[in-house]
């Protein structure tokens, strides 16, 4: 037997009511939802925006203090120095060769120290060069420190922390600093090998490079001229560090104005490059180039494009027409031809002719 329900249908128009009260439930709830996810979308984004902030604030500072404390080398030396070495070699204290081992640890914990305080440090060695010299700077501080320590600072084994230490110097600009670790290198090397050791003629050649940068050319003269002396006792006249010691001190001359004895330096290394490098190579283009410039600073403008003209030759031989080397030598030869042109201008004829060449 069937049941039958005793509730009453509801009327179309109740109906209608509910369902406009429901969609109005929705959208209200649709509403607030998105506030809500807009309220938290906008509290990540601040949070973030903050995060960034903070990170290159630090960043930023990081940067700061490894231009700063970090390479506050006479405080990081001293506080290594003041480690006790007995540990580290006093089973074998009578083997210096072991100093090198302890003062690497040292300058290697004391880097890694430097890293978790500045941890940015790790990331911008990679392409920043400074970084990389600072810490070779420390590392040979450190040794510089450690080896004086325990042998004294007139020993032997002062000698390559000291013109390390100055190599780097000297590629940071500072000059002074430089020449001061240059000058004790070299008072042990003559005390300890001789005044005319090939390690005294390495220094005095890297002093006569940093006097060069400072402009002062006399002095520069001075120490080259006493370091080509003991190249040419220990290696003769056509070493290859006989000739470069010649070019850098053609190079001072250069910045001196004095362009014939320059020309003088030039000759003599001419005939060494042909011998060692042969005389279509990239390194003899850049002595022909060299020359070219200081024929064209004397005026000699033919003379000057001959040399160009052979060191253009080779460069477009070996890197081709549109590498640096080509284009800077073309310039030159383009900027001699506009002067040789105001000399004589029946050069033009001439001068129009070799475009023509090249365009074709």
């Amino acid at each position: 037997e069937h049941t039958q329900s005793t509730a009453k249908a509801a009327s179309p128009s109740t109906t209608k009511k509910n369902m406009k009260q429901n969609n109005l439930h929705i959208n209200l709830d649709s509403s607030v939802g998105v506030s809500i996810l807009i309220v938290v979308l906008c509290i990540i984004i601040e949070r973030q925006w903050r995060n960034y902030q903070q990170w290159d604030r630090k960043k930023k500072e990081n940067k700061k203090n490894l231009n700063n404390a970090y390479i506050d080398l006479d405080s990081s030396g001293n506080w290594l120095t003041q480690i006790d070495l007995d540990s580290s070699v006093k089973s074998k204290k009578d083997d210096p060769n072991l100093l090198d081992i302890s003062v690497l640890h040292h300058a290697d914990d004391f880097l890694g120290e430097v890293r978790i305080e500045f941890p940015d440090s790790a990331e911008q060695k990679k392409d920043d060069t400074k970084i990389h010299d600072i810490e070779d700077l420390i590392k040979l501080y450190v040794q510089l420190k450690m080896v004086e320590k325990k042998f004294g600072s007139d020993h032997d084994k002062m000698y390559y922390p000291l013109a390390s230490i100055a190599g780097v110097l000297t590629g940071q600009g500072k000059y002074e600093e430089a020449l001061n670790n240059h000058a004790k290198a070299l008072t042990i090397v003559e005390n300890k090998w001789g005044s005319d050791d090939e390690r005294l003629a390495l220094i005095l050649y890297n002093m006569g490079d940093v006097y060069r940068m400072q402009d002062e050319y006399d002095k520069a003269i001075d120490v080259l001229n006493r370091a080509l002396a003991i190249q040419k006792e220990k290696h003769g006249q056509d070493h290859m560090k006989t000739a470069d010691t010649l070019l850098i001190i053609a190079n001072v001359l250069n910045g001196q104005g004095k362009y014939e004895e320059v020309m003088e330096k030039y000759q003599l290394v001419l005939p060494i490059y042909e011998k060692e490098y042969g005389s279509d190579s990239v390194d003899m283009a850049v002595l022909l180039n060299d020359i070219a410039c200081t024929l064209y600073n004397q005026g000699k403008y033919k003379d000057a494009m001959e040399k160009y003209n052979r060191s253009l030759a080779i460069t477009e031989k070996v890197y081709g027409m549109n590498h640096s080397d080509t284009i800077n030598t073309r310039r030159n030869i383009e900027i001699l031809r506009e002067e040789m042109n105001k000399d004589d201008p029946d050069l033009l004829d001439i001068s129009v002719h070799h475009h023509a060449d090249d365009f074709l």
